[in-house]
């Protein structure tokens, strides 16, 4: 091969090198972005509604952010909503699964015209079992005064399911406070007896404080005549 032709080839296979060059597709740079998520109130009863909120940077109005349930190991879409404003908030409420127990929810939003997906941290909400009294003679607890000098006694029973340790006040309205009292921790059994000052005229009540996936409690209130 001569020299000439020698050039020319090494002519030709440059310029159809550059023109590949020309041709092929850049690859395309995708924005970051970052989603965020708070969920309120975090502890209800069972059922109750739930609101998550956040924010989805560097999108534009209207973009989709779903609200996902882990299911074991997967996370389960349960709303779709999408964000509104030029901030990217979003807001979906949802009931909260009716069994008591944690569960955990988190934010994603799928890849968008140029734009990566983005998922949020993942946060657990609690569903709570309601706590009760047995009733007595139609009220939640009964009261009862001792000799003088001696503390009175409110006495009653928190229904099962119950869990031991729950912290169980009584208390009295006072200038339109409620004023705790006495307190003691609900015994395995359920049955409370409250000691506190010398019984007074008045409006009481018995305060059930929540523990684990049981939620607090406020009985009907009981009023003492002069």
């Amino acid at each position: 091969m001569s020299r000439t032709r020698i050039i020319v080839v090494a002519l030709l296979t440059a310029l159809v090198a550059s023109v590949l060059l020309l041709v092929a597709p850049a690859q395309a740079v995708l924005t970051t972005r970052t989603l965020s998520i708070s969920a309120t109130p975090a502890a209800a009863l069972g059922s109750t509604n739930v609101k998550f909120t956040g924010k989805l940077s560097k999108s534009p109005k209207g973009s989709n952010v779903k609200l996902q349930r882990k299911v074991g190991t997967s996370w389960v879409t349960v709303k779709t909503v999408k964000t509104v404003g030029p901030g990217g908030a979003y807001a979906a409420t949802v009931a909260r699964p009716a069994k008591a127990g944690y569960y955990v929810y988190r934010t994603f939003a799928p890849k968008f015209e140029g734009l990566k997906a983005a998922v949020s941290k993942a946060v657990t909400i609690a569903s709570l079992r309601k706590t009760k009294f047995v009733d007595i003679g139609g009220q939640d607890f009964a009261l009862q005064s001792t000799s003088t000098g001696d503390p009175s006694v409110a006495i009653g029973r928190v229904a099962a399911p119950l869990t031991a340790g729950a912290l169980v006040s009584v208390q009295r309205r006072i200038a339109g406070v409620w004023k705790t009292q006495g307190s003691i921790s609900l015994p395995s059994d359920g049955l409370f007896q409250v000691p506190f000052p010398n019984l007074q005229p008045g409006d009481y009540r018995v305060v059930v404080g929540r523990k684990g996936l049981n939620a607090a409690a406020v009985s009907r209130v009981l009023f003492i005549p002069a």
